[in-house]
């Protein structure tokens, strides 16, 4: 059986859903003007590759930053900050800051390209450095690590490679020093009411008003049918362009209220809009150049979303040298503890709603397993659509009270398998599954006159899946994966778009790759009336 957990509200509590962000500078990869004595590191094609150490030429203090990076097999690829703290990126085994144990291992395998993000603040009057947090390949695998120094001096960013030569590409990165916007001197006004636009939301007498100690739907005392308007004092560090992100965090895909007015807002400086939220998406972003001193700041929303406990807003800043920052006020919301379901005891099979990319896929299910790598599956297709490492599913949405979503969310570094790779046309109709002696599934469908056993097992080593293929004949064709590009290597494993994932073909199962109007695929072709087709998906 399944474990289930229920966390306290504070684990289940996103920071905010963003929106677009000023834009990063970057590391031109054009050459190395960017780095000093780069030694035998080279840029081919706006990739760096090397072994040893290079550094920038220009140094940091606090910094946000992304980039991606490629391991060398049986060796490591480390970005140190400030030319002093270490995050070291391993084949395989755990990868992170180095001395500090991660909360899940969300590496790749050697050769394939990981996205690396980083928010690090350096040590200042006798505090000591902190990486905010650090997350690899869409996982978070540490937050809030105080690590040794109090050294102020900035640094340079510092690339390395051991055991092979490493590779660094698309190198982001944001810069800050100390400076905060300040928002102060704050008034507030609220209506009563269902309101459809923010005109008619504002247009009566405000049923409360006063001042606030900070931007919050608890001013209006209401949790539905209520407008709310803010107004304070901005106080600018330093010229240049401010970007504002307004969120609403009762604005989701509910199809309930698709085509429905849930909500809406403004965000406005020195009377100028900024912002404008029409209530379709949960935030909207806007930017202006303001100068040096106090501005006004005017924010009004309001909300109609029944059925739902959520009701504050969102609003960001950020600016020149200015790190994101919530202008909303800080609150311990009224929110359901995250209820998570692990596989460490035994294989799982959780039906459920599961998204890939921007579709919600209604048939599907997640199997999870002891060895910690698991799958999600479209049971109306028996496409495989994610597979992941780390901890299993957040099965909240579906739990919780009436579970209005139904979405089970993968938890861990999860790898999107993009274009669905079975079956090659329609006709497929899905027959349930089969559980063997361990509990793990293996899923039985037509596809015309072909009867299939789709049987998926999962270890460290990746996912294996063999399909019996009873009744197919000669004509049929099994797709493998599909991207850009399908490159064969040397080894007998194929590499899958631009350094995604690997596809092995086990013994007997021969591949080709074919041309498509998107890019390639790679097919099998089995023969005779009891036909195997067998591979592994390693990344």
């Amino acid at each position: 059986m399944p474990n289930v957990t229920r966390l306290l509200g504070a684990l289940a509590l996103v920071a905010g859903t963003a929106g677009a962000q000023l834009p990063p500078d970057t590391v031109p990869l054009r050459d190395l003007s960017a780095f000093r004595a780069p030694g035998t590191w080279r840029v081919e094609n706006g990739v760096l590759r090397g072994d040893g150490e290079i550094a920038t030429t220009w140094k940091h203090g606090d910094i946000d930053l992304e980039l991606e990076a490629r391991v060398p097999p049986g060796g490591s690829a480390s970005v140190v900050l400030q030319g002093r703290h270490e995050i070291r990126l391993r084949d395989r085994g755990p990868s992170g800051i180095v001395g500090v144990v991660p909360r899940m291992d969300a590496s790749r395998a050697a050769g394939l390209w990981q996205t690396l993000r980083v928010q690090f603040r350096a040590a200042r009057d006798g505090t000591l450095a902190r990486f905010a947090r650090v997350e690899l390949n869409g996982a978070i695998i540490q937050e809030n690590v105080a690590v040794a120094g109090t050294t102020t001096e900035p640094g340079p960013l510092v690339l390395r490679g051991t055991g092979g030569a490493a590779a660094f590409r698309r190198v982001r990165f944001k810069r800050y020093g100390g400076d905060r916007v300040a928002l102060t001197g704050q008034r507030y006004r609220a209506w009563q009411g269902e309101f459809a636009s923010l005109a008619q939301a504002t247009a009566g007498v405000p049923a409360r008003e006063g001042a606030a100690d900070g931007i919050t739907s608890r001013l209006s005392g209401a949790s539905d049918k209520f407008a709310v308007a803010v107004d304070g004092t901005l106080r600018v560090p330093v010229a240049g362009p401010y970007q504002f992100d307004l969120g609403f965090d009762w604005v989701d895909d509910d199809p309930q209220f698709k085509g429905t007015v849930v909500g809406g807002g403004a965000v406005s400086v020195d009377g100028r809009e900024v912002v404008r939220h029409e209530g379709r998406l949960p935030n909207a972003t806007g930017t202006v150049t303001l100068t040096p001193g106090d501005h006004r700041l005017s924010l009004v929303y309001y909300k109609n979303r029944p059925w739902t406990g959520r009701t504050e807003p969102t609003l960001y800043v950020e600016g020149p040298g200015v790190a994101r920052q919530a202008l909303h006020a800080a609150r311990t919301p009224d929110l359901p503890g995250a209820i998570l379901v692990d596989a460490e005891s035994g294989p799982v099979v959780q039906r459920g709603f599961v998204w890939l990319g921007d579709v919600k896929r209604t048939h599907a299910a997640a199997v999870g397993d002891p060895s910690g790598t698991h799958y999600a599956i479209d049971l109306a297709t028996g496409a495989l659509m994610l597979a992941w490492r780390g901890p299993f599913v957040d099965a909240t949405d579906m739990w919780h009270e009436r579970g209005n979503d139904q979405d089970l969310r993968p938890l861990g570094s999860v790898l999107t398998l993009g274009t669905p790779t079975w079956p090659d046309s329609g006709g497929y109709v899905a027959q349930g599954y089969a559980l063997d002696a361990e509990g793990r599934p293996t899923f039985l469908a037509r596809l015309g006159g072909v009867q299939v056993e789709d049987r998926l097992r999962a270890d460290s080593a990746g996912l294996h899946r063999t399909l019996r293929l009873r009744g197919a004949g000669d004509g049929l064709v099994v797709r493998l994966a599909a991207a850009p590009t399908v490159t064969r290597l040397g080894d007998g494993r194929w590499l899958v778009g631009d350094g995604e994932y690997y596809v092995v073909p086990e013994r007997g199962t021969e591949v080709t790759v074919r041309a498509t109007a998107a890019g390639q695929e790679l097919v099998a072709r089995p023969h005779g009336a009891d036909a195997t087709v067998a591979y592994t998906i390693q990344w």
